[in-house]
């Protein structure tokens, strides 16, 4: 089950099985934007099905579309912030300042939404996906230890924000380093 025609995995095999997990997943990403969400995903799945992956599981196929997710996002975050320092360069006052979009969130949305893109991603690539260190470091194009540093500092802030969310240790290493203990 799972399957598509042969041994190719399906878009639609993946989208009947996965759909939710995929949209919950890019909707925590961008931070509960219901607009963002559905194009991040679809961009995401464009990448991954425009030449379809061979002979892997529907368990294979969604983590590497949740892998694009994460790649996707963060390009599109360094594109836009670079399109903003320009166009800061060459119309400094012109520009009206857009206000942010009032919506009630849940508390974990509105704490992950006080992360940076690099720091969110991580943190739910780590906490949700389970990816290890080393995974997203590779997946990222980041060092490990950059790695461990975005872990450090999203779970210092996500645990100001909710209270203790546990024990989070990157490949035994601590991430968090609490004064007396």
């Amino acid at each position: 089950m799972g399957r598509g025609h042969g041994s190719v995995v399906t878009l639609d095999a993946v989208l009947v099985e996965r759909e939710r997990s995929l949209l919950a997943y890019a909707y925590a990403v961008c931070a509960g934007d219901p607009v963002r969400t559905s194009t991040l995903l679809e961009q995401a799945l464009v990448s991954v099905f425009s030449r379809p992956p061979r002979g892997i599981t529907v368990d294979e196929a969604e983590n590497l579309v949740r892998k694009a997710v994460s790649r996707t996002y963060l390009t599109a975050v360094c594109r836009r912030r670079r399109r903003d320092a320009l166009g800061q360069l060459l119309w400094p006052h012109d520009r009206p300042v857009k206000a942010p979009l009032p919506s009630p969130a849940p508390a974990t949305i509105e704490a992950l939404r006080s992360l940076g893109p690099r720091d969110r991603v991580c943190f739910l690539r780590y906490a949700v996906d389970g990816d290890t260190v080393e995974e997203i470091a590779h997946d990222l194009s980041l060092a490990p230890d950059r790695v461990r540093s975005c872990l450090r500092e999203s779970l210092a802030v996500l645990e100001d924000r909710l209270g203790p969310l546990g024990a989070i240790d990157p490949d035994g290493v601590p991430i968090l380093t609490r004064r007396g203990s």
